[in-house]
């Protein structure tokens, strides 16, 4: 397997996987609401510190290669803006700020490559 599709496979995976999160998420908030995020497991900090630690560097390492199609370009790019959505939650909670966590949420579940939630 060539460097380019071992890339987009890794992509494809990280795209998965922080998208499962982020439907968990938005799930989650309408399930147990703003006061509630600490109930889930894993919980909203969990995924956020799984995602920052973990996914971010991973992101930042394949958009530094060369072989970076441009299409999973763009997917980095998309994973990226969901782990600023799912920061901006956490932000809100640890503010006790209830119209922020709506908005962040909000702006979280019309993103257009999560499968929509019910």
């Amino acid at each position: 397997m060539d460097e380019t599709a071992q890339i987009k496979e890794l992509v494809d995976i990280v795209w998965e996987k922080t998208v499962s999160f982020c439907s968990k998420v938005v799930s989650h908030s309408k399930i147990y609401g703003f006061g509630l995020m600490h109930i889930p497991d894993p919980d909203i900090h969990k995924v956020h510190d799984l995602l920052t630690v973990v996914v971010l560097p991973v992101l930042e390492a394949l958009s530094n290669s060369p072989h970076l199609p441009n299409e999973d370009g763009m997917k980095v790019d998309n994973i990226k803006q969901y782990i600023l959505h799912i920061k901006m939650i956490v932000q809100a909670i640890e503010n006790e700020d209830e119209e922020a966590f709506a908005l962040a949420v909000s702006k979280l579940d019309n993103e257009s490559f999560l499968p929509p939630t019910s």
